[in-house]
């Protein structure tokens, strides 16, 4: 338990010190939050990489994964990753799960988020961008129920944020967009 609070602490002076005394934003804030509720939940009980080798961490100037609005911030001086137009983060083939960036913790998942009758509803979806290389893109329903609630939960406190609320409602109305393409053409 020690150990924890000291890796915890650590992370803490880790982050304060990339913002050199200045005032973390509530972006920043959000993320870790999500991330921390996302931290020890997988999309199955075993390790998905088994079943496509790891591909999703195999990264290049092609193939990355979005950064959420001011993420990159976390990830200045990381040598685990290499961030291109401040936008897109690429893995180098390995790293701590837990200095994951959002969008691989929430991946193979996407959120859909609407109103209805007043309330928010998130509707979660395979990201159909990554199914060249994923196998639990293919259909929905093949992630745990526990990694879902942990996925509603981090969105939840993320979409507080206009920020972070644009930036899933821009990449739902692309993957909306994606997903009728694709019934098009396989009619």
């Amino acid at each position: 338990m020690l150990l924890l609070d000291i890796k915890e602490l650590l992370k803490y002076i880790h982050i304060n010190k990339l913002f050199n005394g200045r005032n973390m934003n509530t972006n920043i804030r959000l993320i870790l939050k999500a991330k921390e509720i996302l931290r020890n939940t997988t999309p199955l009980p075993f390790d998905c990489g088994t079943l496509c080798e790891n591909l999703c961490c195999k990264g290049s100037e092609d193939v990355g994964m979005l950064l959420f609005p001011d993420e990159e911030h976390l990830y200045i001086n990381s040598g685990n990753f290499e961030i291109i137009d401040g936008k897109i983060i690429v893995c180098k083939g390995h790293c701590d799960r837990d200095e994951r960036p959002l969008s691989c913790m929430l991946y193979p998942l996407f959120p859909v988020i609407s109103e209805e009758s007043g309330k928010t509803r998130i509707r979660l979806i395979p990201d159909i961008r990554g199914s060249i290389i994923c196998p639990l893109t293919a259909e929905e329903n093949l992630v745990t129920r526990d990694f879902e609630r942990a996925v509603r939960r981090a969105v939840r406190c993320l979409i507080v944020s206009p920020e972070h609320r644009r930036f899933i409602d821009n990449i739902s109305e692309e993957l909306s967009e994606i997903y009728t393409l694709r019934n098009l053409l396989i009619k």
